[in-house]
């Protein structure tokens, strides 16, 4: 086996000393080390980032109220949805354009309605309230 691996390195190395080549790469690779110090072995915990806190906290929310993570991530998609549509009519009341926004707003409030024909319907009134 050992002769196996020797003759490996030479066909892989011909014109290169494996051991240049392998100082180079962990030069490389260094900076990925960096984070992991003598006081932390494994790395930040990441129980100290604000962000991650408030992801785990609005995660612990759902699940208490027995969403999935796939029903939490459409729940967030359709209000990303809605507030797009909401700046796409404030636009529209400003902007000389309205057919090229009433296309925009059309597409959008289609892609809600398939999302969630409930909450969907409630919006298509609101916009012909406007």
């Amino acid at each position: 086996m050992s002769e196996l691996l020797q003759q490996l390195t030479r066909n892989c190395f011909s014109d290169r000393d494996a051991t240049a080549v392998a100082q180079e790469q962990a030069a490389l690779w260094q900076s990925w080390l960096l984070p992991v110090t003598e006081d932390s072995p494994v790395g930040e915990d990441p129980g100290y980032h604000d962000d991650f806190l408030l992801m785990r906290d609005e995660m612990n929310k759902s699940t208490a109220q027995g969403l999935t993570l796939t029903q939490w991530e459409s729940e967030l998609l359709f209000e990303v949805k809605t507030r797009q549509l909401k700046l796409l009519r404030l636009r529209a009341h400003r902007h000389a354009d309205k057919a090229a926004l009433a296309r925009k707003m059309g597409n959008l409030l289609g892609t809600l309605v398939v999302m969630d024909p409930a909450q969907a319907a409630v919006l298509c009134d609101t916009q012909h309230k406007d």
